[in-house]
């Protein structure tokens, strides 16, 4: 049943929260027990949105998006206020820009993976301050181009639906199976997670559904192995945002953020292989629209993915710059000459001189080694935003 059958928003267009936000437009809402209105900041003229908020949990959803409020991510829309005014409970966050992920898929599997990359590091960078999502649809993500998604609800959205999680590790498993749904629904345009949405199911009994590869054409391998573990009755999927990351290597524009490098912990640096210039029909970026159904991996390099692992990192590929050249011993100093007139010395019949010793010069390493070695030892990049 929808929370907002009979309910009516307690304010409408023209009223204006706190005298500053003038409500404007009201749009689809994201929450059953949401309203969400477009409004015009009257002291700053900007846009925003309201969120007037309803049901037993809003006390609940204001401390957590209060919370929320203090992470700091282009890809997560941000939180501006939260809390009570003249009997009405908001959250007021900057708009969701571009377009929702609903209206755009199926993805082909390339966009598929990025999409998910990209939401996986963005909730693992709230994840370094305790702030989880928590309830992860299709109609929080937004595609963009700069940067080329934003997350709405984050922290929140699940507060208000009543779902707490009891701890730090269980809030993680759930971002984990949520990202690894919204992979599902780009593969195939179904949505398989346990809160409800506009999307449609797949088949397949609740909480098992088919792996995607069944009802979707050009499913890479490691794709369909990651989907069919985490989402199946088994749970033997990723229980962490830094497993998700690992068991999607390589995407295309993917940098590795300093902030989740530290997420990671001791899984070592990686040095991944350039991504190959797009080819004919392929974009180089990874919205610019639907997939064309059933392409093969666009954008990525045939065979880079194996199937997920849950085993140990693998050993570092790329040793120090400083350790690669042997360390050559500094040139000794030349004796100094003594200052001695040219007559005080005795003129003697020349001698045989021997050849000077010269040391080689250490041969340079090769330019594509240097480059990807340094490129090692100066950490990982900040994320690009496309």
């Amino acid at each position: 049943m929808d929370p907002q059958q009979d309910a009516v928003s307690p304010l409408t267009s023209g009223d204006a929260l706190m005298g500053r936000y003038l409500l404007v437009e009201e749009l689809t809402s994201t929450h059953p027990w949401a309203f969400r209105w477009l409004a015009q900041d009257k002291i700053l003229r900007r846009q925003v949105e309201v969120y007037l908020l309803l049901g037993p949990h809003v006390d609940d959803a204001i401390d957590a998006a209060r919370s929320a409020a203090l992470i700091r991510d282009p890809r997560l829309v941000r939180i501006i206020d939260a809390g009570h005014y003249g009997g009405v409970s908001f959250v007021l966050t900057e708009p969701l820009p571009g377009t929702p992920m609903t209206d755009l898929i199926p993805l082909d599997s390339g966009q598929s993976r990025a999409l998910t990359g990209e939401v996986a590091s963005a909730l693992a960078i709230a994840r370094q301050s305790d702030v989880h999502h928590g309830s992860l649809r299709p109609e929080l993500v937004y595609l963009h181009s700069d940067p080329p998604l934003v997350i709405g609800g984050l922290g929140w959205d699940a507060a208000l639906w009543g779902e707490a999680p009891s701890d730090h590790a269980e809030a993680e498993a759930r971002d984990a199976e949520g990202v690894t749904a919204l992979l599902y629904t780009a593969l195939t345009g179904r949505w398989p997670g346990r809160l409800p949405s506009t999307v449609a199911p797949p088949p397949g009994e609740p909480g098992a559904p088919v792996k995607p590869s069944l009802i979707a054409g050009g499913v890479p391998g490691d794709l369909d192995a990651l989907c069919e573990i985490a989402l199946g009755p088994g749970g033997a999927g990723p229980t962490t945002l830094a497993d998700v990351i690992d068991d999607l290597g390589p995407w295309l524009g993917r940098r590795d953020d300093p902030r989740v490098a530290a997420l990671l912990g001791s899984r070592p640096s990686v040095v991944l292989p350039p991504m190959p210039d797009s080819g004919p029909g392929v974009s180089p970026s990874p919205w610019d629209g639907p997939a064309s159904g059933g392409a093969a991996d666009a954008g990525e390099p045939a065979g880079a993915h194996a199937a997920p692992r849950r085993g140990p990192a693998a050993p570092p590929v790329a040793p120090v710059l400083a350790s690669v050249a042997p360390a050559m011993p500094a040139p000794l100093p030349e004796p100094p000459v003594p200052d001695v007139p040219a007559a005080a010395v005795p003129q003697a019949p020349a001698a045989p001189v021997s050849p000077e010793l010269v040391l080689p010069a250490p041969s340079p390493a090769p330019a594509s080694r240097v480059s990807a070695l340094s490129e090692a030892s100066s950490g990982p990049e900040v994320l690009t935003r496309h």
